[in-house]
């Protein structure tokens, strides 16, 4: 990350425009009525939708926003917007206004994609479309909340912020754009009334580079902005330059690994919501307090904390920013000329629900079915709905076309003022139309799914296996640049179209398929693994090697592949992870390294490290590309460098591939290493060994045409392949790797608890 980075910024096309003259009058502009009064309550309507009542307790708020001087507003799933005051902010006591009891100001408000606040009581709400819009809630009685909304509540001051992948901030009206390139844009709103007009906004335009590599943002007064990804490191930007010191490191444990969110109530009071820690993980819903003293100078003073942050402060502040509009597949994978159906819970009234065909030829997805009104409600959770899923009921059924091209399908679900969710799900063909096959990572996308707080990576849960259902939510299914650094959804996506721009015909699985049979794979010349294919049953794992021993071709387009065993259930709708003390189930361990089908196997000690390739023989995939022998490629990417932040070597655990075999290597302090391996009867393994080689291709043609010659090979007629596997395709073990360092994932672990 590069904090300093004071080159003139390029705007984004189709960035915050921010108009002479947007001031819409409260109320009449946005369709709601005029501010309501009734009983202890004062609210304004931020949304024309109505809102179902009724919260599920699991799943009480969508989002915590800090809003100085101890305010924390909490937007619920239904909308209503509830004023808190941490009184205790300052000291880190206990003490809250009103004895901890909520004030409700609002209601609607579930509509917005995000809210930011600042000190002044200052919120701005994000529509869907990129219309931001302004509001100040006047407080009269710091005690109780009571007080009023201000004149020009609910007035546009900009638009176009959806051109960002994230927003945060708020204070001292300064708004944090991160594009999905990772780059970091300023904007401050200088007026405190929800008028525009000249000098309205200050635009620094492009002030940083590679935030793509923090988890979380908050910002905080003075231009100070905390960055989360395992480490707390703070920044401070003035709106001129970064600060001396911006990027130190002032704590561990920020992460969603630990944490269900955090936020900055100003003048350095932090607060997070802690993940629960027993063995059978309860609610996700105590929150914990911080102060930072030295908030305004921590580059220089290092972070100094008030005596007792970490301390919990409250409970029964569960969040999940999806509560208000979400739903899952009920059937993960549909043949052409089935029937596919998806369980929804919201709150809004109603909602449209379409269906899209994600990865067409085009950049945007497809509708493929129009889409139909449906009525909302709120669904509430079992208690074990992590371990047996959601039990919702089935909310639209629909048929899957015959002439449906296999592939990547989402139900895209859209409520109030445009709000969007996608629910993915997988279409296979009922024989195969193409010779290539991909196989999504389905168990690796469970694994990291944190919808409902915990996964394979959180804390909780840690001397036993972990079982968890595949019916339920996605947290994130990005089909556009997040502005996060991804291994999965997007990533996969975009190799899809890669694929798809280039004339590339492929048929979709996914990993039930792989461990339910092995025969489909027969009908495919090739197998595409994609990004992050980590976790795999044995079935699974033995159903591959069989197929490469016909002679089919492996393209492995990512890293740390098959990496870890679990297993299904016999429904194959749950998955269990580890073993049964709660340690890692790697393959290494027993025998079964992934240098056996890969020629190369996941290198940890390089975990977080990034380096561009280079090349290191001479080899008929260079064809086209212009590259030699000692040249490099792959320099950056919206992951970073090409080998990066999980990358596989050639280790000696088995299999190795050999040194001729090796096309290139990752220039890390440890080489990473990128091979070419030909196989009996025709077949070849090709390895990237890389979690970040596919959002390279759009940055480095000469890689993008490496890609596009292994494609060229695996496509290549194969007279010598087998119609079934040979007797000897499974090898025997080899002898267990030593006990190593478990695999870092961003964050400490259990062992290594949060700390300020």
């Amino acid at each position: 990350m590069n904090p300093n980075e004071t080159a003139t910024p390029p705007e984004v096309d189709g960035g915050p425009t921010l108009s002479r003259r947007t001031v819409l009058q409260a109320g009449a502009a946005i369709g709601v009525a005029a501010p309501m009064i009734g009983g202890t309550t004062l609210g304004i309507g931020a949304s024309s939708a109505s809102a179902i009542d009724g919260i599920d307790p699991r799943q009480k708020f969508i989002r915590l926003i800090g809003g100085g001087n101890g305010v924390i507003y909490a937007i619920q799933a239904d909308g209503r917007l509830l004023w808190y005051r941490h009184a205790g902010w300052a000291t880190v006591s206990s003490s809250w206004a009103n004895s901890g009891i909520a004030r409700q100001i609002g209601t609607g408000w579930a509509s917005f994609v995000t809210v930011l606040a600042g000190s002044n009581g200052t919120l701005f709400g994000l529509r869907p479309n990129g219309d931001l819009i302004w509001y100040r809630y006047v407080v009269s009685d710091w005690n109780t909340g009571a007080g009023s909304w201000a004149a020009n509540s609910g007035s546009r001051i900009g638009y176009g912020f959806t051109s960002f992948s994230r927003l945060f901030g708020g204070y001292d009206g300064v708004i944090w754009g991160v594009a999905g390139n990772g780059d970091l844009h300023y904007f401050r709103y200088n007026r405190t009334d929800g008028t525009t007009g000249s000098g309205a906004w200050t635009s620094r335009g492009k002030v940083g580079n590679g935030w793509q590599a923090m988890s979380d943002l908050v910002g905080d007064s003075g231009g100070v902005i905390y960055a989360m990804a395992g480490t707390l490191k703070w920044y401070r930007y003035d709106g001129t330059k970064w600060a001396t010191g911006s990027g130190k490191a002032i704590g561990n444990g920020w992460a969603e690994t630990t944490q269900k969110t955090a936020i900055c109530a100003g003048s350095g009071a932090l607060y997070r919501v802690q993940l629960d820690k027993d063995e059978v993980p309860n609610l996700d819903d105590k929150l914990l307090a911080y102060r930072l003293t030295t908030w305004t100078n921590a580059g220089t003073q290092g972070g100094a904390w008030y005596a007792g942050s970490g301390k919990q402060i409250g409970s029964g502040f569960t969040v999940e920013a999806t509560a208000a509009l979400q739903g899952y597949a009920t059937t993960l994978d549909v043949r052409q000329g089935g029937t596919a159906s998806v369980a929804v819970s919201t709150s809004f009234a109603t909602y449209q629900a379409s269906v899209v065909r994600v990865a067409p030829a085009g950049a945007s997805p497809e509708t493929v079915r129009q889409p139909v009104t449906l009525n909302g409600g709120i669904r509430i959770l079992p208690s074990n709905y992590r371990t047996a899923g959601c039990n919702w009921p089935v909310s639209l059924t629909f048929d899957v076309p015959a002439d449906w091209p296999s592939g990547l399908y989402s139900v895209r679900l859209q409520a109030a003022e445009g709000l969007t969710r996608d629910i993915p799900f997988t279409v296979r063909p009922t024989q195969p139309t193409a010779p290539i096959a991909v196989l999504l990572p389905t168990l690796t996308y469970r694994s990291y799914n944190h919808w409902g707080g915990h996964n394979q990576y959180t804390v909780g849960n840690g001397s036993s296996r972990r079982t968890m259902s595949m019916l339920t939510p996605h947290a994130k299914v990005p089909f556009t640049p997040p502005g996060i650094r991804d291994h999965l959804w997007y990533s996969d996506v975009t190799l899809l179209r890669w694929m798809t721009q280039r004339g590339i015909s492929y048929d979709m699985y996914e990993d039930q398929d792989l461990h339910e049979s092995a025969d489909w794979l027969n009908g495919y010349q090739a197998l595409v693994l994609t990004t992050h294919p980590e976790y795999w049953t044995e079935t699974m794992r033995s159903n591959l090697i069989a197929w490469l021993g016909t002679g089919g071709r492996l393209l492995y387009l990512g890293g740390n592949g098959i990496y870890e065993r679990v297993t299904y259930d016999s429904a194959a709708k749950t998955v269990t992870f580890r073993r049964a003390d709660g340690a890692r189930d790697e393959y290494r361990r027993i025998g079964l390294p992934e240098s056996q089908i890969f020629g190369v196997a996941y290198d940890g000690n390089l975990w977080g490290s990034y380096a561009p390739f280079k090349v290191t023989r001479d080899h008929p995939l260079w064809a086209g590309t212009g590259l030699k022998v000692g040249d490099t490629f792959g320099s950056s990417g919206l992951n970073g460098p090409a080998s990066g932040w999980e990358v596989d070597a050639r280790l000696g655990l088995g299999g190795d591939a050999t040194a001729a075999q090796t096309i290139a290597e990752g220039q890390h302090s440890r080489k990473s290493h990128m091979v070419f391996m030909e196989r009996p009867n025709g077949g070849f393994v090709f390895s990237a060994g890389s979690l970040t080689f596919v959002l390279g291709l759009g940055s480095d043609s000469r890689m993008s045409q490496l890609l596009k010659n292994v494609f060229d090979r695996a496509l290549a007629p194969n007279a010598k392949q087998l119609e079934s596997p040979p007797a000897d395709a499974v090898p025997e073990t080899t002898t267990p790797a030593p006990t190593e360092k478990l695999k870092r994932e961003g964050a400490v672990t259990e062992e290594t608890p949060p700390a300020p």
